[in-house]
């Protein structure tokens, strides 16, 4: 095996190709295939979404809330830092 790393020819290996004729291709139109991401959503939104909505935007207004508080605080820090250096709006 080293000898065939330094020699510069690459080792042999064993596959079992076979090429296709056209005929043995049988495409479909690009319309008559859906993604089957755009299917298991479409059964997740029918079946399941409206189930867990409620819980899920109440979860999501607390989470919000919780951020508001600190992004106001740190908008009043830097505007009594702006006040106390004597700089104008």
């Amino acid at each position: 095996m080293l000898t065939a790393r330094t020699s510069g020819v690459a080792p042999k290996t064993d596959f079992n190709y076979q090429a296709t004729t056209p005929d043995d291709v049988r495409g479909r139109r690009v319309g008559d295939c859906k993604p089957p991401f755009h299917a298991l959503s479409r059964d997740y939104f029918a079946r399941e979404a409206h189930h867990d909505f409620a819980s899920e935007a109440v979860f999501f207004s607390l989470l919000m809330m919780t951020t508001v508080v600190p992004l106001l605080d740190g908008a009043s820090a830097v505007v009594e830092l702006i006040r106390s250096t004597g700089a104008a709006f």
